[in-house]
């Protein structure tokens, strides 16, 4: 039977012998002085022998001894002989075979096949039945076929800036618009000019259409007089005080008029100003 060693690990013993002398091939020769270099590993596919890495080997009783492997002798998976031939004995042989740390773990050591959490895995072909513990990626590569069923995602960081036109109306709820106007204002145009009070701060660049009704009164305060004094209307000039005299003794009866003056045609006289009130009669 094989003596199975762990890939890659040091400080595993491993015996040698029994060394009989090559004399009568008997004598169990206890005192042998074996060195690294007496010491040749084959290891699976070499097709040479390479010496032990360090260290020879130690008597242990009757003609057998140990020699100490380490890291660099059993780096290589697979089956491994070691052969011995020192001066004065005949030559020993011993087979190993190395394994994975994983499954020397499982066969000689504390963790179970089932619960064991190995290396990487370059690839799973066909559908993983269950995982029952919690996985956690530790590399935040490109994830596809896949979903998470459960758990509340509460923070996303380090989102991609979202694709031209990637929310489509098929993607929102039919109750989507409701909801997002529930919070704001249901008022039309209209609803707005009733609702508000309306005082018009500026009138500065302010141009009108044609003004059919005013429903209230505007007065205009002091702060207008200057422009309503400057105020001229195109095509309007006042009259003065004979051409409303004259306006006057037109309406009341065929008369002479000099300056403000009427003398109606009974004789008598009327001064009238220049908004066209009487002020003398004679």
């Amino acid at each position: 039977m094989p003596i199975f060693l762990r890939q890659s690990t040091a400080s595993q013993e491993i015996p040698l012998g029994y060394f009989l002398s090559s004399t009568d091939g008997d004598t169990a020769m206890t005192a042998l002085s074996i060195a690294n270099t007496d010491i040749k590993l084959w290891v699976n596919g070499a097709t040479a022998l390479a010496n032990k890495n360090s260290g020879g080997a130690t008597h242990i009783a009757n003609g057998l001894y140990y020699c100490v492997l380490d890291a660099t002798d059993s780096a290589t998976i697979g089956p491994m002989v070691v052969y011995c031939k020192v001066a004065t004995a005949l030559a020993t042989r011993t087979e190993c075979v190395v394994l994975a740390a994983n499954v020397y773990d499982t066969l000689f050591g504390t963790t179970a096949l089932s619960t064991y959490a190995g290396g990487a895995v370059a690839s799973v072909t066909g559908a993983v039945g269950s995982v029952t513990a919690g996985v956690t990626v530790t590399t935040n590569n490109d994830k596809t076929g896949y979903t998470v069923s459960s758990g509340t995602v509460t923070t996303l960081t380090n989102l991609p800036a979202a694709p031209t036109d990637w929310l489509t109306a098929a993607a929102l709820k039919a109750d989507a618009v409701t909801k997002i106007q529930s919070g704001l204002s249901t008022l039309t145009a209209s609803g707005v000019w009733a609702n508000a009070t309306r005082t018009l701060t500026s009138l500065s660049g302010l141009t009108l259409d044609t003004v059919t009704t005013v429903t209230n009164a505007v007065t205009l305060t002091s702060a207008y007089d200057a422009a309503k004094t400057a105020l001229t209307v195109s095509g309007y000039t006042a009259p003065d005080n004979a051409s409303v005299t004259k306006i006057k003794a037109a309406v009341y009866d065929t008369a002479t008029v000099s300056g403000n003056v009427i003398t109606l045609s009974n004789g008598a006289t009327q001064t009238v100003d220049n908004d066209g009130n009487r002020t003398t009669v004679g």
